[in-house]
C-alpha cells in the first residue's frame, strides 16, 4: 500500500508539474513541449531508468538520457480532431526486471492524460496565434488605408429596441473613438491618430444634428 501511494504521489506530481509549466506567465508552447518529456521519468516505477520522447508536428523532443527501446508505450497526441503526434515513454534496456510489461495501469492513464493536456496546449496556442495575426493584418489594413477608419466604443450598452432616432441619441451620449488611422487624424489637421483617441463621437462631429452624421447610423 505504501508503495502503491509513492507511485501515485509522483503521477500526482507530475501532472500538477506540468500545469505549472503551462500557465507560468510568457512560456512558450515550445518550452512546454520540451518540458513535458523531462516531466514523465520520474513519474514512473524505475526512474532512473525511464526516458521519454515526443513527437509533434514534425518535431522530436526527448529526456536527456533517451534511447529507443522495446519496453515502452506510446500514446496518440490529438488536436482539433486530427493526430499531430505520439508522447512515448519507455525503458533503458539495462534495467534489470523480467517483466514483459512493466508498466502499471495507473501509467498508461497518466500518459494518456499527458498526451490529452499537450494537445489541449497546442490547440489553444495556435488559436492565439491565429487571432493575434488576425489582430495584426486588421491594425495594418487600418494604418495603411488611405480613407478615414474609426472605431467607437460605448460607456453603456445601446437599447436595440427603441426607436432609431433614439438609439443615435444614446449612440452620441455614450460614445467615444477607441481606435483610428492617420487619415482620420488628417482629416482633423491632427499629427497623430493618439490625438483622436478617447474623443467624445458628439466633439468629433461637432454636434449631434448632422442629417448626414446621423443617416450614416
Amino acid at each position: 500500500a505504501e508503495k502503491a501511494l509513492i507511485e501515485r504521489m509522483k503521477e500526482l506530481n507530475c501532472i500538477y508539474s506540468l500545469s505549472d509549466l503551462i500557465e507560468k506567465p510568457g512560456t512558450s508552447l515550445e518550452n512546454i513541449l520540451r518540458g513535458s518529456v523531462d516531466l514523465l521519468p520520474p513519474a514512473m516505477q524505475y526512474p532512473e531508468n525511464a526516458c521519454a520522447r515526443l513527437n509533434i508536428d514534425g518535431q522530436t523532443y526527448t529526456s536527456g538520457n533517451y534511447q529507443d527501446s522495446s519496453r515502452k508505450i506510446s500514446c496518440a497526441l490529438t488536436s482539433d480532431g486530427q493526430t499531430v503526434g505520439t508522447l512515448e515513454v519507455g525503458y533503458l534496456d539495462n534495467l534489470p526486471i523480467t517483466d514483459r510489461q512493466p508498466f502499471l495501469d495507473e501509467e498508461v492513464k497518466l500518459l494518456e492524460n499527458i498526451a490529452e493536456r499537450l494537445g489541449q496546449v497546442r490547440e489553444r496556442w495556435l488559436a492565439t496565434r491565429a487571432l493575434q495575426e488576425s489582430t495584426e493584418r486588421h491594425q495594418v489594413f487600418i494604418a495603411q488605408s488611405f480613407e478615414a477608419i474609426y472605431r467607437i466604443e460605448f460607456d453603456h450598452p445601446i437599447n436595440s429596441s427603441l426607436p432609431v432616432e433614439t438609439q443615435i441619441d444614446q449612440i452620441y451620449q455614450n460614445a467615444y473613438i477607441a481606435e483610428c488611422n492617420q487619415a482620420l487624424a488628417d482629416m482633423y489637421n491632427l499629427p497623430s491618430p493618439d490625438a483622436l483617441i478617447g474623443m467624445r463621437l458628439l466633439d468629433a462631429h461637432g454636434g449631434s444634428d448632422n442629417p448626414v452624421n446621423r443617416q450614416a447610423f
